[in-house]
């Protein structure tokens, strides 16, 4: 990867908020088909909505990190570390 890529933010973003609500319903026992569809149809309007802004936000950060990283290390050989969470 030579360049940052903002599409790859987004999805990296949506992806790791969308894992992590998941892990809280499995958690919480609300894996269920119908709470599937609400989540699937608008997630903004459900009890996730916080959690899921949040970490789409987190998500979003470790992606640019992690590209930035890869990008500096090819072009500069400057190594920024890993995202901690």
């Amino acid at each position: 990867m030579s360049e940052m890529n903002f599409a790859d933010i987004i999805t990296g973003a949506t992806a790791f908020a969308s894992s992590v609500v998941a892990e809280q319903m499995k958690s919480t026992n609300d894996f269920s088909a119908g709470t599937f569809l609400q989540v699937r149809k608008n997630i903004l309007k459900t009890q996730y909505a916080d959690d899921y802004v949040v970490n789409v936000a987190v998500g979003a950060v470790m992606t640019y990190h992690n590209q930035l990283r890869e990008v500096l290390l090819e072009k500069a050989a400057i190594d920024i570390g890993e995202f901690e969470t």
